[in-house]
């Protein structure tokens, strides 16, 4: 789990799309763990993905995406 203590001077936005990513990555391992696949909707057809072809995204790539912009944008203030 993500704690904001623990991110300090990290802006909010970075905040809420780490924690989506933390909880899809939730969804995907639960499904793993049962065997369902993923249900999603794709040219106006409901699509069943088995989830072991689902990646699991890591929420710290988010964080990582953020710090490379600031640097390549000269800031690192938020």
């Amino acid at each position: 789990m993500i704690k904001k203590l623990e991110l300090p001077n990290i802006p909010d936005h970075v905040l809420y799309e780490m924690a989506a990513v933390e909880a899809y990555a939730g969804v995907v391992a639960e499904h793993r763990r049962l065997g369902m696949p993923l249900t999603t909707w794709r040219d106006g057809k409901v699509v069943k993905i088995p989830a072991d072809q689902v990646p699991i995204p890591d929420p710290n790539e988010v964080l990582e995406r953020w710090k490379k912009s600031q640097k390549e944008h000269g800031t690192s203030k938020p």
